[in-house]
């Protein structure tokens, strides 16, 4: 088997959803990483692309398959991998990691109960995690717009991956070492084989790349003329900054035409699994107590 390249041949980031009809909504961004920003390779609502359904447990059971067919790749997913440890040590006490946490939510049994539990614990207000409040996410992951992704992510995509040993799920899972490599950098000049993690799954979320890149993080979403020109104003903005390469037009209608901003968030998703793959000291995150129980937003 060859070498795996220092950066992953591949980069995809997932607007996803929790809804019944899960397929609608989900848009998945793929794209080539390069020193000068990724290059987006296709913009696809989940249901267009080949094997993609509607209902939401076959097209959870398909993007999981996806995922584990991307060879040597990172993906960036816009829902919590994690609750706030406020919730956890009431929810289940004495839970000493990510694995027992998701074992906790598979008990529950289904979303309304994650958020019947949470909102009993807190009523007076939505409790977040370490990360939430610094990548400045706009939601608790219990909350109303979030918990469904929340419990649906971690129960039916995360849960399954964690079971691949070809998939890292970070910061949670250790990484394999090389003789140079410390742990700052993903080893993906690791061979790829199917007992050795070279498929890299990392939380992002849209708003929060776009909060450390210094954009507006809202009035891009709708049908009104300005919110398509915000739309614009965004792409090209992600060019002259170097962080994608100039996209095909159909590419770039395609994003603008999408008054949902989920073709947008996809791109930003993908943006932010790019920048987790080189960014971040994995084991130091990894290694952190809060981080290895809650998750960390990758930016």
């Amino acid at each position: 088997m060859s070498s795996v390249p220092v950066s992953p041949r591949r980069v995809f980031g997932v607007e996803f959803s929790g809804a019944c009809d899960a397929g609608r909504h989900i848009w998945i961004c793929r794209a080539h990483p390069g020193m000068n920003g990724i290059r987006v390779e296709s913009i696809d609502p989940f249901r267009e692309l080949p094997g993609g359904v509607i209902e939401r447990e076959a097209a959870l059971q398909a993007l999981v398959q996806k995922v584990t067919e991307s060879s040597r790749s990172a993906w960036g997913f816009n829902f919590p991998f994690g609750l706030p440890k406020a919730i956890l040590d009431v929810l289940a006490p004495g839970v000493s990691g990510h694995a027992d946490q998701l074992r906790v939510m598979v008990s529950l049994g289904k979303a309304g109960k994650l958020l019947e539990q949470c909102t009993g614990i807190s009523s007076s207000a939505d409790l977040r995690r370490r990360t939430d409040d610094e990548a400045s996410t706009p939601f608790s992951p219990y909350n109303q717009r979030t918990y469904k992704q929340t419990f649906h992510g971690l129960t039916e995509v995360l849960g399954p991956l964690r079971s691949r040993p070809e998939v890292a799920v970070l910061p949670f899972d250790a990484l394999p070492q090389t003789e140079r490599q410390n742990g700052d950098r993903l080893p993906f000049n690791r061979v790829a084989s199917a007992d050795m993690p070279h498929i890299y799954v990392m939380e992002v979320c849209p708003a929060s790349v776009l909060a450390k890149l210094g954009y507006l993080t809202d009035g891009y979403r709708g049908g009104s003329e300005s919110e398509s020109e915000a739309r614009r104003e965004m792409l090209r903005r992600l060019i002259k900054d170097g962080l994608m390469r100039p996209m095909t037009r159909a590419q770039k209608g395609r994003v603008i035409e999408n008054e949902q901003g989920a073709a947008l968030d996809s791109i930003f998703a993908a943006v932010g699994a790019w920048r987790g793959t080189r960014d971040y000291d994995h084991a130091a995150l990894r290694a952190d107590p809060m981080y290895g129980l809650e998750g960390f937003v990758y930016t």
